[in-house]
């Protein structure tokens, strides 16, 4: 089935209307590259071309529960910043027009160190 990405929808698959459970967006054009063994995660990050944002996308493909800690050196945090998961047990699982989702996308602020 082909995929399209939409950093507005995430993963759009066949015909334009459904939301999967792998979905990863990346909205920077700048790659960073990670200096740590990431385990079974898969872990991308850029930054936007004015370096006002960074995005960072997790995909864990295991079934277990990973910390990661982002260690930014040369870079300043100004105000909060926010996250997005997309997850459901079932990595297969993707939402139907026109059936109640399955897959939910939750919102929450990023943690900081003080």
């Amino acid at each position: 089935m082909a995929r399209q990405n939409d950093p507005n929808r995430g993963s759009i698959r066949g015909n334009g209307s459904g939301l999967d459970a792998c979905t990863v967006t990346i909205s920077g054009t700048l790659p960073i590259t990670s200096s740590r063994d990431t385990g079974p995660l898969d872990v991308s990050a850029a930054w936007t071309e004015d370096h006002q944002f960074l995005t960072v996308a997790v995909v864990n493909p295991t079934p277990d529960r990973f910390t990661l800690t982002l260690d930014l050196q040369n870079a300043q945090v100004t105000g909060a910043g926010r996250w997005w998961r997309v997850a459901s047990p079932d990595p297969l699982i993707y939402n139907e027009p026109g059936q109640p989702p399955r897959v939910v996308i939750e919102e929450q602020p990023l943690p900081t160190r003080p």
